[in-house]
Formats: C-alpha cells, structure tokens, sequence
C-alpha cells in the first residue's frame, strides 16, 4: 500500500522539477525573442524543442517513483502523471519540430509562438497531476487559453479566428458548468482537495448531489478531450488552427484531458456508484457520431478531427472497464494515438508544403511520385483504423478486451462495428494515394524535421504492437499504482 507521505516545500519543488525547468524555458524563449534577429528567429524553435527534450529526460523517474502528495495536497507526483507527462511532451517536440517548415507561420511570430507552446506544455504537465478542483480548474483555463491563441493564430486566415471563436466560446460553457459541479462536490463533502473528499467518501458515502456534481464536471472533461456531444469546436478548431497546432491539440490537449478525468473519477467516483452504463452510452455515440462524419470529409484536418472524437469513444471505453487492465488499455491506446497521429500530421504539413492545399483528392497518386513516403502515411492510416501489426491494432485490442473482461460485451461489439467503418475513411484516402492518376509532377522532399518524425513515429507505432511486453508491463504497475494509492 502506497501511503501519503507528507513533505515540506523544498522537497515538493524537487519533486515538480520536470515543471520548474519548462516554466524556466519559457522565459528563456521569450529572452531569445528580444535578442534575435528576425532572420535567425526559427532557431527559437530548436531552442524551445531541445529544452523540453531536457524536460522529458527529468520527467522519465516519475516513472518509476511512488506517488505523493506534495503543496498540501494540491498536486500528485505518481507513474500514471510520469506516463502522460511523457506524452505531452513528446507531442510539444514533435509539434515544434513540424513547425520549423510550417510556411503560414510568419518569422517575425515564432518567438510568442514558440513562448505560448511551452506554457501550454506547462499547464498540460500541471493538469495531469492535479489532484484538488481548483488546481484542476486553474489549470485547465491556464492550458484552454493559450490554445485559444494558439488556434487562432493566423490573424489574417479566417477560418483561423472562426476555429478560435468556437473553440473559445464552447470553452467558456464548459467551463462554467464544471465550476457548478464542483462546487456541489466542494459543499457536498467540505473539501476541495482529492484526499480529504476521499476520506469524506469512506466515512459518510456518496449522495446523488455528489454524483450530479461530478457528472456536471464531465462537461469541462468532455470538452478537453472532444467527447460527444461537447466536440462540436474540434473540426472548425482543427481546420482553422495551424496544422501543427491541430496534430498537438489532438494529442496532447486530449492526454491532458484523459488524465484529468481517470484520476478523478478513479479518486473520487466509488466503484459501486452507478454511473458507467451513462459514461458508456456516452462512449458508444462518440465513436459512432465520429466516424460516420468522418466519412462525408474532404479536407484532411477535418477528417483527422472526426477521426481523433471517435478514438475518445474507445479511450472512454478502456476508462468505464475501470479495473488495472481498462486503465492500462487507456494508457497503451493514448501512447499509440501519439506517435499514430503526429506522424500523419507530419505527412499532411509535408503535403501542405507542395501544394498549398489540404484536400485529400489532392493526394493523389502519391504513391507513384513518393512510394516510400505513401507506404509510410499508409502504416498510419492503418494504425488509426486499428489494423495489425501497428500500436492502433494493440490498442484498440486491449480496450475492447477491457470491456468484455468487465462484462460490457455490448460495447465493445460497438467498438468493432465502429472500427469496420472507419476503415472506409482511411482507405479511402489510400485509394486517391494509389489508384488516381498523379495531380504532382515532382516527389515532396520533405525537411529533416518532417521526416524524423515521420520514421521516428513509423519505428514506434511497429514496435508497440510487435515488441509490448515491456509496455505492457509499465502501464501495467503505473495502472495498479494509481489504484492502490487511491485505495481501489
């Protein structure tokens, strides 16, 4: 049994370093930004991206660390924040590195920009261990807002400030109901912060105001993570953005979102509450909703939006399996997701590059003029619809045995059905790529960066699948840890 180990602020500190050095760079980017000159500003990219490789090098022990408590409980330092830490950093580097040769974004912008990545990084990192509501909801207005920037970001373009506008709009909602559910939990048990709800939950039980509560507080989870019917800002959002701020929204804005939701409803939510057929009939639209309007898309972003709400429906799958294997199912899948989704990314800027456009009839024939870069988008496409032998087969596997395991045999056929329909969106972007007739003359050549995401995600999404154990066995103890410290 992992105990609360009470500490005092030095040692919290030590604790957080992993956050203290990304709050550090920030300042640094923005100090490079008034040295520079215009014509060296892209370097603030490499400056920003080196420095959170740093960050997750320091964030790698959390791993293998036993949970705490630290700043009066406000934050948890534990493998499973260790885990999506991980994540959200390793999308931050990736989504820096793409937008070294990311045309629209304009050199004069890159340090603010670059500034406003690492801050978001930041929030995301403080989410993922927060464990009382109001570091939960100052972090999740902290990381909301620089996306909102973010995703607005191109002044000039429209859709731009459109995707912006929603994305703002239906954050304020969501906000605001997630407030109005925590303050039930707040009047209901006294407490703001996990532990002492916790200790209130063993002593008095739960009442429907406190389930009201948490299920009002879904919104604001729902909206972070692009769960139906809270998704409604993902497509605009996605088009709209920039699209390496789209592939770094799709993945680290949902990783946050899913860490936050496990570990209040794992801390907060007692297993014979019930609740799960309403999370699960919730999971069943997402996936349902998202990839059938998935198949209506033309443009590439939008279709990876619709695509990215449908994968939450089987993220929120794995979640309602609540046992050791649902939550390890969930951290396998959100690992696959990321290396899967920024590679595909990394693809369409390199697309976006040659010829201006996001449109997948666009593509065509790329196989004839990049056979290898085909193949390789090929394997992503393939990982999203869930095909072996990639990391989006293992995941979507384990999820799906994750509910039949616990009993939710109906869902998880769901699941399937689901998978058998976005397997139609994804092929057919490979039909355009190898059996239309070439609108391209000349092969892409892809920068540096590009293609060391590209066969970097290639390497990762094939070994998830081929080699797991190893991963399997992490996710595993960060799974059983996050149960055992909560009591489960």
């Amino acid at each position: 049994m992992f105990q609360f180990l009470p500490i005092n602020i030095s040692q919290g500190l030590i604790a957080i370093t992993p956050e203290l050095f990304v709050m550090g760079l920030a300042f640094v980017v923005i100090i490079a930004d008034l040295l520079l000159p215009l014509s060296k500003k892209r370097r603030i990219l490499d400056l920003a991206a080196f420095g959170l490789v740093v960050a997750l090098i320091l964030s790698v022990p959390n791993i293998f660390q036993p949970a705490k408590y630290v700043f009066n409980n406000m934050l948890v330092v534990d493998p499973f924040s260790g885990f999506f830490k991980l994540i959200i950093l390793g999308s931050a580097i990736f989504m820096l590195l793409m937008s070294r040769d990311y045309k629209p974004l304009p050199d004069n912008k890159i340090g603010e920009y670059s500034a406003l990545v690492v801050l978001v990084t930041l929030g995301m990192m403080l989410m993922a261990g927060a464990s009382d509501l109001l570091m939960l909801f100052l972090t999740i207005e902290f990381a909301s807002i620089i996306f909102f920037i973010l995703v607005g970001f191109l002044r000039q373009d429209v859709k731009s400030g459109e995707g912006a506008v929603k994305y703002f709009l239906l954050g304020a909602f969501s906000s605001a109901v997630f407030v109005y559910g925590a303050s039930f939990l707040v009047g209901v048990t006294g407490a703001s912060n996990f532990a002492s709800i916790q200790q209130y939950i063993s002593a008095h039980g739960v009442t429907p105001l406190f389930i009201v509560g948490l299920l009002l507080m879904l919104v604001g989870f729902g909206f972070k993570i692009a769960l139906v019917p809270f998704h409604m800002w993902a497509p605009d959002a996605y088009e709209g953005a920039p699209t390496p701020v789209t592939a770094f929204l799709s993945v680290a804005s949902k990783a946050a979102g899913v860490a936050v939701l496990v570990r209040t409803f794992i801390s907060l939510l007692p297993e014979n509450a019930n609740v799960n057929l309403i999370l699960g009939v919730m999971a069943a639209i997402t996936m349902t909703v998202g990839n059938l309007v998935a198949i209506t898309q033309n443009n590439v972003k939008r279709l990876l939006a619709y695509s990215g709400i449908a994968h939450v429906g089987y993220i929120m799958v794995g979640f309602i399996a609540y046992g050791v294997f649902g939550i390890e199912a969930v951290l396998i899948y959100t690992l696959a997701y990321l290396f899967t989704n920024m590679g595909a990314f990394a693809f369409a800027i390199a697309i976006y590059n040659k010829t201006g456009s996001d449109d997948i009839r666009d593509y065509a024939g790329m196989s004839l003029v990049n056979p290898l870069l085909s193949f390789v988008f090929f394997i992503f496409l393939i990982s999203l619809a869930g095909v072996p032998p990639t990391a989006g087969f293992l995941g979507k596997l384990l999820v799906l045995a994750a509910a039949i395991d616990s009993g939710y045999i109906w869902l998880a056929i769901i699941g399937v059905l689901n998978s058998v329909v976005a397997l139609y969106f994804y092929a057919r972007i490979a039909y355009y790529m190898y059996f239309v007739e070439p609108k391209m003359k000349e092969p892409i050549k892809p920068s540096g960066a590009l293609k060391l995401i590209m066969f970097v995600s290639l390497f990762m999404v094939l070994f998830i699948c081929l080699f797991p154990q190893k991963i399997i066995e992490i996710a595993g103890q960060v799974s059983l840890i996050l149960r055992t410290f909560n009591g489960l």
